[in-house]
């Protein structure tokens, strides 16, 4: 086994902890990513609720006025307008 001297020992051991640190960046990114992704979920949950509860509280006769059919109520809310019945 070749003998290594202090400072190839210390370029090694620097190499490896910069490489433990690489990991753990992306681990942190990844980490930072999940919860980015679960509050934008969160977000537009909250958005589609309130646009359910406005919709959901006007008449009949409203709706109709807007063109909505009570039934597309669910499909506006959640941005699938292509599946709405006409009214």
């Amino acid at each position: 086994m070749p003998a290594v001297s202090k400072g190839q020992w210390a370029q090694i051991t620097f190499a490896h902890k910069a490489g433990k640190k690489s990991k753990m960046k992306t681990v942190m990114e990844k980490v930072k990513e999940f919860f980015v992704g679960l509050y934008e979920t969160y977000k537009t949950h909250q958005q589609t609720k309130v646009t359910m509860h406005k919709l959901m509280s006007l008449s009949d006769r409203e709706l109709n006025d807007m063109g909505i059919a009570r039934g597309d109520i669910w499909s506006i809310a959640h941005g699938n307008e292509h599946t709405r019945r006409t009214v």
